[in-house]
């Protein structure tokens, strides 16, 4: 990767060579998985994923997104690393086994941020301990197709789990978090290669959860055109993380665990009264398509037990988009996703007649559609409570019905 120079130095870090090897009598490596090479159990590699980043989502274990972002989980078995090698292809091999991640550490090219990121998160099997000296290392190679190398690639150790993915800001770069250890030198910008970036440092606190990736905004990274590959982004692979204890110090009183943070109220728990309505903020689809990811399921299977729980409620599910784009495209998107939403609830055993679909296109925004944000709040879908115990709401539309029977 890169080496580790006194520009690296970060919040009192003492800064290892990047040849450094974990030191003599370091304690085991508290990071799970620490070279991607296991999968959930029970869990099986989806069919049809080009790029790793279905497999990161759905099968990988212990390591998650933080945001929205699309990490990759890349498979390359020795075979076939053996027949790229005879071919004089151009490849990644894994640093460790058969597998690595991979993260953007930059897309010029992105639409949902002018500064985008992906990160890795992982919870550790146990805190750090406030004044234990700990080693880090990673090992790190630019992908063969990334034309642009870049530096700032660093770790945040955090006492909670970061989950930012509300609309507002799922997509953008963790920016406003100070990271524990940063490398400041462009990686691989004279050549590709697994190269180790290592750290010791003391931990300042105790902190449960560790994240890896660029925390710095456009400005404050840098870029190259290294004159490889053909994709301008700059994208790491990254593998055998580990994090040891360094002479480890005994700890003669427990200190108290973290207070929980308590879980957010669920659908089915909310009090339900005709002309309500709740926004589904936790329900995806593709960019600028109509197909729900599979983050929405949590949140749409809480509006079915919330159904259940409610057997006389009626609701209309409304989308709405910002305004980008014609009038005619918006609006046939924001029917096409309030359609696949009621399509799921429908599959999940909602009985049709209880629902309508209806999009508004870019005509009911909630805010301004100036600002970013102010689009992403406007892109939504939710849910109008029309009828329960009797009582209707006399202005819903019922226009969209996609059954028989049922009341008109």
């Amino acid at each position: 990767m890169k080496k580790i120079s006194l520009a690296a130095f970060l919040l009192g870090l003492s800064i290892c060579p990047m040849w450094a090897q974990v030191p003599e009598g370091a304690g085991p490596n508290l990071v799970p998985n620490p070279g991607f090479e296991d999968k959930k159990k029970d869990a099986s590699l989806p069919k049809e994923d080009l790029d790793g980043s279905a497999s990161f989502r759905q099968a990988i274990a212990e390591w998650n997104s933080p945001t929205m972002t699309t990490p990759d989980w890349l498979i390359v078995p020795k075979n076939k690393v053996q027949e790229l090698k005879r071919s004089g292809a151009s490849f990644n091999e894994a640093h460790g086994g058969i597998k690595m991640a991979a993260i953007l550490t930059h897309n010029p090219k992105s639409e949902r941020s002018t500064t985008y990121r992906e990160y890795l998160q992982v919870k550790l099997p146990e805190p750090t301990k406030k004044g234990q000296e700990y080693y880090f290392e990673m090992w790190v190679c630019q992908d063969h197709r990334s034309m642009t190398a870049s530096n700032n690639l660093g770790f945040v150790l955090s006492p909670t789990p970061v989950f930012r993915q509300s609309e507002a800001v799922k997509y953008e770069p963790l920016a406003d978090m100070k990271p524990d250890f940063n490398y400041t030198e462009i990686i691989n910008e004279k050549g590709r290669e697994w190269v180790r970036i290592s750290t010791t440092f003391t931990a300042a606190n105790r902190a449960q959860y560790l994240i890896i990736g660029n925390f710095f905004d456009n400005k404050g990274t840098k870029f190259k055109n290294v004159g490889r590959g053909d994709q301008e982004q700059s994208y790491y692979l990254i593998d055998d993380v580990a994090l040891h204890e360094v002479n480890p110090i005994p700890v003669a009183i427990p200190e108290p665990e973290p207070e929980p943070i308590p879980e957010p109220p669920t659908l089915a728990e909310e009090p339900m009264e005709v002309g309500k309505v709740i926004e589904l903020d936790h329900v995806y689809f593709e960019t600028s398509k109509w197909k729900l990811l599979d983050e929405s399921t949590k949140q749409l299977n809480e509006l079915v037990e919330l159904m259940s729980k409610n057997p006389t409620m009626e609701i209309e599910i409304g989308g709405h988009t910002d305004d980008r784009g014609t009038d005619a495209a918006n609006q046939k998107l924001s029917e096409n996703r309030t359609k696949s939403v009621y399509e799921y609830l429908i599959g999940q055993g909602v009985a049709a007649g209880r629902m309508t679909y209806n999009g508004y296109g870019e005509k009911s925004p909630k805010t301004t559609n100036d600002t970013e944000e102010g689009r992403s709040q406007n892109r939504r879908v939710e849910f109008k409570v029309t009828k329960i115990d009797g009582k209707v709401d006399v202005n819903i539309k019922n226009d969209k019905k996609d059954y028989n029977g049922g009341d008109k």
